[in-house]
């Protein structure tokens, strides 16, 4: 018999416990914020790109230094196809997202 309130998802565990919480697949707030941030400075008609192209548009769209940063952290031998793409390379976590069956 499994105890409820140690079982991942029971009463007792943080996710049933902290609504703040986030499951497996979801991102928290500071997350989505800060890939909206980096996405606010990378054009998707520039994608799919290198890292080169990258860092370059978005020194042309006046990025802060830090998504400077973090986009001069890319790998150069890669061409990246979306957003997610970029923020994968990273280390950064990743929507995942449902087909829609409609």
């Amino acid at each position: 018999m499994t105890d409820s309130s140690t079982s991942p998802g029971g009463p007792g565990s943080k996710a049933a416990s902290d609504p703040g919480a986030t499951k497996p697949d979801e991102q928290s707030h500071e997350e989505v914020l800060a890939r909206s941030e980096m996405a606010r400075f990378l054009r998707p008609s520039m994608l799919p790109a290198g890292k080169a192209a990258i860092v370059d548009a978005a020194r042309e769209d006046d990025a802060p230094g830090y998504v400077i940063a973090q986009l001069d952290r890319l790998p150069e031998e890669v061409e990246f196809e979306n957003v997610a793409a970029i923020r994968e390379a990273l280390g950064h976590d990743t929507e995942h997202r449902q087909a829609s069956t409609s």
